[in-house]
């Protein structure tokens, strides 16, 4: 049967590269475990995440630590004083003196929004940060996962293989024995038939080697009889490769944290612009002195002070500084206009990639479709003495290597549709 887009699987049971994974994903427990979950569990167990987050919470608590600066500042006050006058008694020379001093910061240059304007925006960033992490961790473990159903696909193969040489090695060795053929025709496919029993032994240790890469993705152990490779039994469809450019622009990690560094670099320049403005405060104090027992000196004073200061001239430091910001979103605008472009340009050639490994699957398919037709024309000539032994095991070696293929080029194909999905955050 010809390879079928909107039914993959429709295949014949020969296909074991496709069709055997597709068994076991039927033949799982119910507890079979889902690619969704396993990104799920990678969410929850990834210490680099946990990482991550807490830099996201150490930049909440700096909006805090900026909020902070609108409130009144308070402090308590307490010292000793002893005067070096000869003119003053010895009680008048020593005396203590606590203070409590309430400072209030009434205009600043709007300076204190605008720094707290921009620790939101830091916080955004982190924020945008973590979700791309998210991300990339979630592509890792869908990477994995298929390298897991590529590997035990492979390893169908190889049995597959290795049960065909063995089949054949059988037959050929019984008409040795009864001296049809030569010891060397069984000699051939002897060797080969090791040859692919060397190849399933390295299968195995490939699909073993996937599914330990895989745990380290998740933390997690799993085994690849418990996984559920259905997510694999359709072909995915992207047919809007523009839906997925302005996806790419409106949901990319990377693309808006650059967004928010221009605005954050915006409200920098007005904070530098603060320092051109007079700065104001309110300060309340109080303050009483104890000049010890048996004096009649003690006393307290309340004032309440309005102060405002302003610098004329620091060297044109703040000139520099105000310059350096303008800079700054300069850089920054050109830095997000060329990732735009390269992300651009990144999602067009995966979207050709997918493209290709599309037709790629259909002339495997083809392929293996005729590699099976030729390997039984072969056996019948082969059969009737028309064809050699060597034929007959390039048979063998074209099936198998029209499978092999048939498995790469699915593998490759959702592999770049994952990138794809990554590419726009909706992995």
């Amino acid at each position: 049967m010809i390879f079928n887009k909107n039914n993959p699987w429709s295949t014949p049971l020969e296909c074991l590269a496709l069709a055997a994974v597709f068994l076991l994903a039927l033949g799982a427990s119910a507890a079979a475990v889902t690619l969704d979950e396993l990104m799920d569990t990678a969410m929850d167990k990834r210490a680099l995440i946990k990482a991550h987050e807490a830099m996201l919470e150490k930049s909440g608590q700096e909006v805090l630590l900026v909020k902070g600066r609108f409130l009144p500042t308070i402090d308590l006050g307490y010292q000793y004083n002893n005067l070096d006058q000869a003119e003053l008694s010895e009680t008048e020379r020593s005396f203590f003196q606590s203070r409590a001093t309430a400072t209030w910061n009434l205009f600043s240059g709007f300076k204190d929004i605008n720094d707290l304007d921009s620790a939101k925006k830091q916080q955004e960033i982190r924020r945008l940060i973590l979700k791309g992490v998210k991300q990339d961790i979630r592509l890792e473990v869908a990477l994995d996962f298929l390298e897991v159903f590529g590997a035990v696909a492979n390893l169908e193969v190889a049995e597959d293989a290795l049960s065909l040489y063995r089949k054949e090695q059988h037959n050929v060795e019984l008409k040795y024995k009864v001296g049809v053929l030569k010891k060397n025709d069984w000699l051939k496919i002897k060797v080969e038939a090791a040859n692919a029993l060397q190849q399933v032994h390295k299968a195995r240790a490939l699909q073993e080697q996937a599914v330990n890469n895989l745990g380290l993705k998740t933390v997690t152990r799993v085994k690849a009889t418990q996984l559920d490779f259905g997510c694999f039994s359709h072909i995915p469809v992207l047919d809007d490769p523009a839906l997925y450019q302005t996806l790419l622009i409106d949901n990319r990690s990377e693309i808006q944290a650059l967004r928010c560094r221009v605005e954050d670099f915006k409200i920098s320049v007005n904070s530098a612009k603060a320092q051109f403005y007079p700065k104001l405060d309110l300060v309340s104090q109080y303050l009483t002195r104890d000049d010890g027992p048996g004096t009649s000196d003690s006393g307290e004073e309340s004032r309440i002070m309005l102060r405002g200061t302003i610098n004329l001239f620091d060297g044109f430091r703040k000139n520099r500084e105000l310059g350096k910001a303008r800079l700054d979103v300069v850089k920054v605008r050109a830095d997000l206009t060329e990732l735009e472009r390269e992300m651009t340009n990144h999602l067009d050639n995966l979207f050709l990639d997918f493209s290709v490994s599309l037709k790629n699957m259909d002339v495997a398919d083809k392929s293996r479709t005729e590699a099976q037709e030729n390997l039984r024309i072969t056996r019948l000539a082969f059969e009737k003495g028309m064809l050699t032994s060597t034929d007959l095991l390039d048979a063998i070696y074209y099936l198998s290597r029209a499978r092999f293929k048939l498995v790469d080029s699915r593998i490759t194909m959702f592999r770049n549709h994952f990138r794809i999905l990554r590419m726009v955050e909706t992995l």
